[in-house]
């Protein structure tokens, strides 16, 4: 791969975090737009929870390395890509709730501001760990098994909307209900 192709693929994945935080930002309105459909439930958040608020990050993520792939399809290893991508949602996904977990702790309250930058800051890390992942990462392995990960983690954010546990994570502090069934 030559310097001038790895470069820019390297900008094409910075460029990734303003378009997952303006699709992220979008998806918050979603469900409410589509009058509460059931499709809508499985991919955007039904309720202000921390765990709903992850969907905004993960499939982004994933949509825009999608995009990534097909555009850079000649120069990028495959398996490598789905790595990064998996290694891009993953961390994006698992900074949101510790930085907020983290802010809030501290200070004792939210503060609006705070939570809508953690979509753009969960998205640069995720997009910075996908990248180094992608450019680190030895050829081989199998994309199949990445993609079937992006596809369980799918699955888990769809069982958690409609049978969450009990838990903080999953509890939308402004009304305190949990996923699609209190909402």
């Amino acid at each position: 791969m030559s310097k001038t192709r790895r470069s820019a693929q390297e900008k094409f994945l910075l460029w990734g975090i303003p378009f997952i935080f303006a699709v992220g930002a979008a998806m918050h309105y979603i469900y409410e737009l589509t009058g509460r459909s059931f499709l809508a439930a499985c991919l955007a958040p039904v309720n202000e929870s921390v765990w709903e608020h992850t969907k905004m990050a993960y499939l982004p993520t994933l949509l825009w390395w999608g995009i990534g792939y097909r555009r850079h399809k000649a120069a990028a290893d495959r398996d490598r890509w789905a790595k990064g991508a998996l290694s891009a949602a993953l961390a994006a996904v698992a900074s949101m709730p510790a930085m907020y977990y983290l802010y809030t702790g501290v200070i004792g309250r939210h503060i609006l501001a705070v939570d809508i930058s953690l979509l753009a800051l969960s998205a640069a890390i995720g997009q910075t760990v996908g990248a180094r992942v992608y450019k680190r990462s030895r050829r081989g392995g199998r994309a199949s098994t990445a993609i079937a990960v992006m596809a369980g983690v799918l699955a888990v954010f769809v069982f958690f909307t409609f049978h969450p546990p009990y838990l903080p994570l999953f509890r939308d502090g402004q009304t305190g209900a949990y996923g699609v069934s209190d909402s």
